[in-house]
């Protein structure tokens, strides 16, 4: 009787704040005050669309990513999300300006977690701090993230249980973004579809792939790849993937892959870890032209439990550029001229042209290729 008479209690409240959750719950209390200038966004019920935008009358998030109520939100503002979750799919195209930005940044010391998705396009907009995952995966079956924000900045975010790929960077949108810092696993459920992020790039600018952690996604962690006419300049630096592929019975286990059946330039990949535990994993980096009249051979990969990979661009004939010194590449004597030579006939393909590789027998390795790196 006792846990009737709570129950009654608990619907009665629900009933009169209409704070009630779906599963007739109370939600948690609202956060106490905040104390940073900028404007608040809050979780449901306390964010709403009507609000101003104060610690005392947050939006809901949705309404901050459009601007705010009577469009407040300019550049160079702060919008600090609070801890709580945020169920849906959201998109935002506001647009920031290179020297300020729109920043949404998850409240210091609390847990801000979209449960959906979140689209980001418009420009210079930076995403910080906060985790975006999905509690159903196959029912809401999207990204948790597409990275689409011209010059957009998406730093320390936590990304995982995405019902595709954990981030998506289209081909004709995002030109300058950056994906920094960020935790992404256990994304996608399709065999070689669904990675920890798949990028592509035919704009005129550079993409950035930079110091995060890939492990557990269903395809590949990093998948740069195009099956149009072309793909450019993205930059893969200082990540760690590992086990990547592993928990699917049929993916190609490929902890990253820069690889296209297209015209390819601009192609960098430094100071990357890449690990596969012992007894599982198939190839820690496939890297070239992706020849469909071969098998879908890549002109170059590595095997082994672990590998750190350096594709460092040395310069075309007849340029002055001094070649990497021996502390970017690590693979001359100090001091000693730059030597290139063609690789041998087995790492050869169509088009490419590769520099000096070498392998040690700790499974180290480090490739020099011509710059921009151009596969017909």
């Amino acid at each position: 009787m006792t846990g009737r008479v709570l129950a009654v209690v608990s619907l009665g409240l629900c009933a009169a704040t209409s704070a009630c959750r779906p599963d007739g719950t109370s939600p948690p209390p609202p956060p106490p005050p905040g104390t940073h200038v900028g404007y608040y966004v809050a979780p449901p019920p306390y964010g709403t669309n009507g609000g101003t935008g104060t610690t005392y009358d947050p939006w809901d998030l949705a309404t901050a990513l459009d601007g705010g109520h009577g469009n407040t939100i300019q550049p160079g503002d702060t919008v600090w999300i609070r801890g709580g979750t945020y169920p849906g799919s959201f998109r935002t195209a506001l647009n920031g300006t290179a020297s300020a930005p729109i920043l949404f940044r998850q409240y210091p010391g609390e847990r801000a977690t979209i449960d959906g998705s979140l689209r980001g396009d418009g420009t210079h907009l930076t995403f910080w701090g906060f985790e975006i995952m999905q509690s159903n995966p196959l029912g809401v079956v999207d990204r948790v993230l597409e990275a689409n924000t011209v010059n957009g900045r998406f730093i320390n975010l936590v990304l995982h249980d995405a019902g595709f790929s954990g981030v998506d960077m289209a081909d004709d949108a995002g030109s300058g973004v950056e994906l920094y810092g960020c935790i992404i696993y256990n994304n996608g459920w399709r065999d070689n579809i669904d990675h920890g992020v798949y990028a592509q790039n035919a704009t005129a600018g550079i993409k950035y792939i930079t110091d995060n952690v890939f492990f557990n996604n269903y395809a590949r962690g990093i998948q740069v790849y195009e099956d149009g006419p072309q793909i450019l300049n993205v930059q893969v630096s200082g990540n760690v993937s590992f086990n990547n592929g592993t928990i699917s019975s049929s993916s190609t286990q490929v902890n990253l892959l820069i690889s296209a059946s297209a015209v390819t330039s601009g192609m960098i990949a430094r100071d990357n870890l890449l690990y596969f535990s012992p007894g599982v994993g198939e190839a820690q980096l496939r890297f070239g032209n992706y020849d469909t009249s071969d098998g879908g051979r890549q002109s170059m990969s590595t095997h082994g439990p672990a590998t750190r990979i350096i594709v460092i661009p040395t310069p075309r004939r007849g340029s002055r550029t001094a070649p990497p010194t021996a502390s970017t590449a690590g693979r001359r004597r100090p001091g000693s001229a730059a030597r290139t030579r063609r690789a041998p006939a087995a790492r050869r393909q169509r088009g490419c042209s590769c520099g000096r590789t070498g392998m040690s027998q700790d499974g180290r390795s480090s490739w020099y290729t011509t710059s921009p790196l151009r596969i017909r």
